[in-house]
């Protein structure tokens, strides 16, 4: 599905803010794009009769007639995401308003000393696995992957010892010409780091996300994205925003009660951090450490308290340290819903050597998983 060459700049507008609401009037849409109420009413016949959008009722006025509402269609389209955390890969599927449909892992333990037999060989995956579903791939825009690692000038490079053969790879060129499909690849706590950021509203803000998860060989690695405006800053080469090996040796963690395993594991983020909230002075630092289970919030505590001692007298800023709200959202559901937002939403190319990409991202798309259930 092409939906860039088949809808018109102001039909993807309107798709857009149709997209990251749960419902709209024409007037609505109208207000928030200044278009007028012709423009607004000639886009979303289009739009209605390609089935992208739908009728979802009457919504009562102050004054006057009840008016239509209008919302994306939960079949309008559907979406690919990846996380290519490897040895494993996992696969989603999901519909028009990001909610997943069908899973899977993909196995992918041996040949990774060759990343473009790798790749090949999970194309063929996902190939086989849309056919088995009975999915037409011309209802799909895209995949979205999340690696762990960076980008410039679009070529990958996998953090990790066991992947020294995967540095300037092009994953996305790749994957692209092999599914013929759009593909859209991203460090995996980018991804993360933007759906916490459109979930909360906090698109006019400064967030430092970190993520705290098991690694290739049971370490617990310590990944970063620093959002500012809604937007993920990713430096003059692409590797900016993030932590230069961050990460805990299983073995330092092994004999510990849990107590003491917070306090190290506490520790090594307030290595991370202590630098780096005064350079960003960000509003809220968010960690996502799910992972660790009932861990997580003795965690954010310890955290809080040892940065307010570490940086007592130095730094008056008045960041906020919480946990991630966005959780049971995977990396690759993430993935998914990051196509969408490029499909309606296209990233905005600075003028700087390299090309870095930064995300607009300032509307949100709101029915994420979350520790509450979903919003």
């Amino acid at each position: 599905m092409d939906l860039k060459n088949q809808l018109s700049e102001r039909q993807i507008s309107v798709l857009d803010v149709l997209w990251t609401s749960p419902g709209m009037t024409r007037r609505g849409v109208s207000e928030e794009l200044g278009y007028s109420r012709p423009t607004v009413d000639k886009a979303l016949v289009g739009l209605r009769s390609l089935g992208l959008v739908e009728n979802q009722g009457k919504r009562a006025q102050q004054q006057g007639r009840p008016a239509e509402v209008f919302r994306v269609r939960e079949a309008a389209w559907l979406a690919l995401g990846l996380d290519f955390a490897l040895p494993n890969a996992d696969l989603v599927l999901v519909n028009a308003w990001g909610e997943v449909l069908h899973e899977t892992r993909l196995e992918l333990s041996e040949g990774l000393e060759s990343p473009r037999r790798t790749l090949a060989w999970v194309s063929e995956l996902i190939r086989n696995w849309i056919d088995e579903l009975e999915i037409a791939t011309d209802r799909i825009v895209g995949l979205g992957v999340g690696i762990p690692g960076f980008l410039v000038d679009k070529r990958a490079t996998f953090v990790g010892q066991d992947l020294q053969a995967w540095r300037q790879v092009p994953v996305e060129s790749i994957l692209s010409s092999t599914l013929s499909l759009p593909v859209l690849v991203n460090h995996d706590v980018h991804f993360m780091a933007l759906g916490e950021v459109e979930w909360r509203g906090w698109t006019d803000q400064v967030v430092l996300y970190l993520s705290i998860r098991a690694g290739f060989h049971g370490e617990l690695r310590i990944g970063a994205s620093l959002c500012v405006r809604g937007r993920t800053y990713r430096g003059s080469h692409g590797t900016g925003g993030t932590l230069h090996r961050s990460s805990i040796p299983a073995e330092e963690l092994e004999g510990l009660s849990e107590e003491e395993k917070v306090a190290r594991i506490a520790e090594r983020v307030e290595l991370s951090l202590v630098h780096t909230i005064p350079l960003v002075d960000p509003d809220w630092v968010v960690v996502h450490a799910e992972s660790l289970g009932e861990l997580e919030a003795p965690l954010v505590r310890r955290c809080t308290e040892e940065l307010e001692v570490a940086l007592q007298g130095e730094y008056v800023g008045m960041s906020q340290v919480t946990s991630a709200a966005v959780c049971g959202a995977s990396e690759a559901q993430q993935a998914a819903v990051a196509v969408i937002r490029e499909l309606l939403r296209p990233e905005e190319v600075i003028g700087v050597e390299g090309g870095v990409r930064i995300d607009r991202g300032q509307r949100s798309r709101t029915n994420h998983a979350t520790k509450g259930g979903t919003k």
